[in-house]
């Protein structure tokens, strides 16, 4: 019995290293405030605080505007701290304020990708010491705790393996769309040769992107919009390659499609299949298909195509087939009708 192997993709040894962080300084700043001071509150805020910093919260941008992202969110920290701990004391006052203090961080997501990218980490600061009864003479050594974390962490995430994901990130993604750029350009040149080359090479571009993207502990942040923008581009590119391929593979792979379901179908004995460009039909398992060179621009050839499926119109409507037909409009033309029948859907520009 052959055991798959467990493929690991870590671009960059990206996720390595934001994990490396944590195991480092958590640990650090525990065993520090824990035999050192000697403070079990400040040994939890520590702990905690450092978990928050390189766990829960991760800025994008050029360093300055990391820097004072990561401060920020101290700041912010020292004020949850205060006032969840002078809520901590009776049960009512807390929850109402964890309602109230919840919401507004949630919330403030809308103003930009940074506030969105701290509010687990600045709900965890708030949620920590409200939860944990304590007088108000713990709160110096709550936050003592805290500023042990918050400047361990802020040092690590600036000067310990500083991430350069962005900019790794927009490399990809300009290599992906060059490269589908490339494969439409030569979309209806002829050459099948080229074309086949120019779709596994934006094949190749676009799953560097989806892999470097998918293996990032968090998404892209940042206060603009082309920044947020990366959080959807590699799906966006991804369907744009499969469609680009629909239209330049041998046959296109809606065409494979129909033609699957039709050699499942025991009522169809032959297939003739036409295509722009020339494609093997044994290469790709059709026993039933021949293959003929030419274009299908005649709208009486279409109608023809659209009666005759008609008829093993069960046969098409399968996984890996097409979708239920959908109603055509009174005025369409045969091709829009034949299109409308293998439910695709035309829209008029």
């Amino acid at each position: 019995m052959k055991v798959p192997r467990l493929k690991i993709s870590d671009p960059g040894l990206t996720s390595l290293k934001s994990a490396a962080r944590p195991a480092i300084v958590m640990p650090a700043m525990f065993a520090l405030a824990d035999q050192v001071i000697k403070q079990p509150q400040t040994a939890i805020f520590a702990a905690f605080g450092s978990f928050a910093f390189l766990v829960l919260a991760e800025f994008g941008g050029p360093p300055r505007t990391r820097l004072t992202a990561y401060l920020s969110l101290a700041g912010a920290g020292v004020v949850l701290i205060v006032v969840g701990t002078l809520c901590s004391g009776n049960a009512w006052l807390a929850t109402g304020a964890m309602a109230v203090v919840g919401f507004a961080i949630l919330f403030s997501g809308v103003i930009n990708g940074y506030f969105t990218a701290a509010a687990t980490a600045a709900i965890l600061l708030f949620v920590l010491p409200v939860a944990v009864p304590a007088p108000v003479s713990a709160i110096p050594w709550r936050l003592a705790g805290f500023g042990l974390a918050a400047a361990a962490g802020i040092c690590a995430v600036m000067l310990l393996w500083p991430p350069r994901r962005q900019a790794t990130l927009s490399s990809d993604a300009a290599r992906a769309c060059l490269a589908l750029a490339d494969l439409a350009d030569n979309a209806f040149s002829g050459d099948q040769q080229a074309t086949e080359a120019r779709i596994a090479a934006a094949r190749e571009a676009v799953k560097a992107l989806v892999s470097r993207f998918q293996s990032m502990p968090h998404q892209p942040t940042g206060p603009t919009r082309p920044r947020a923008a990366f959080a959807g581009l590699a799906d966006e590119l991804r369907w744009l390659l499969e469609s680009l391929v629909a239209v330049t593979g041998p046959t296109g792979d809606i065409g494979r499609s129909l033609l699957r379901a039709l050699e499942r179908s025991r009522s169809v004995k032959r297939i003739v299949a036409m295509a722009r460009r020339p494609f093997d039909p044994a290469a790709v398992g059709l026993k039933k298909t021949e293959y003929r060179q030419a274009d299908v621009l005649d709208a009486d050839a279409v109608a023809i195509a659209h009666e005759r499926l008609g008829a093993v119109s069960d046969a098409i409507r399968v996984p890996g087939g097409f979708a239920a037909p959908i109603e055509p409009a009174a005025n369409a033309d045969a091709q829009t009708r034949f299109l409308n029948f293998v439910g695709r859907s035309v829209v008029v520009r």
